[in-house]
């Protein structure tokens, strides 16, 4: 990540990999830092983020950006969290599609999952709307799901 520029992170709840030190410290190195904000049951836009005092309870109850301004730019990379992943690039969402429709609508992204260990499993069942993952960032190490 550190040749990326636009950078879209989600913003952790307490069941999944913390992000805010990963944001703080991207930020700090000069990076474009995104966070989502859901405008509505199908859309989640990619937002320029604004520091934590600005962020509020949105949507589903997760902290969201005041500004509803989707980011025009590029977006490089965008860390996606999930329930559970594979080796070979699935990725179990929550089951709202946000990130699969976003990562549709940009295709030049490169999606990271941020798992802890255990939510690595053997196999998922996939749907054709899935969009996949290319590496997996666990406590061990890196998965790059290209080369598995």
């Amino acid at each position: 990540m550190a040749q990326a520029d636009a950078i879209f992170g989600y913003v952790s709840t307490a069941a999944e990999v913390g992000t805010r030190a990963l944001i703080d410290t991207l930020e700090a190195a000069g990076h474009t830092i995104l966070v989502p904000l859901v405008r509505d049951r199908y859309t989640m836009l990619a937002v320029r983020f604004r520091g934590w005092q600005a962020m509020r309870r949105g949507a589903l109850g997760i902290l969201s950006p005041p500004s509803t301004r989707a980011y025009t730019g590029t977006v490089a990379v965008a860390l996606v969290p999930g329930l559970a992943f594979t080796r070979a690039d699935a990725r179990l969402g929550y089951g709202g599609g946000y990130y699969d429709r976003w990562l549709t609508a940009h295709p030049g992204t490169t999606a990271i999952a941020l798992a802890f260990g255990t939510q690595i499993v053997d196999d998922l069942a996939v749907s054709p709307n899935d969009v996949f993952v290319a590496h997996i960032i666990t406590g061990s190490g890196v998965l790059d799901c290209r080369t598995t």
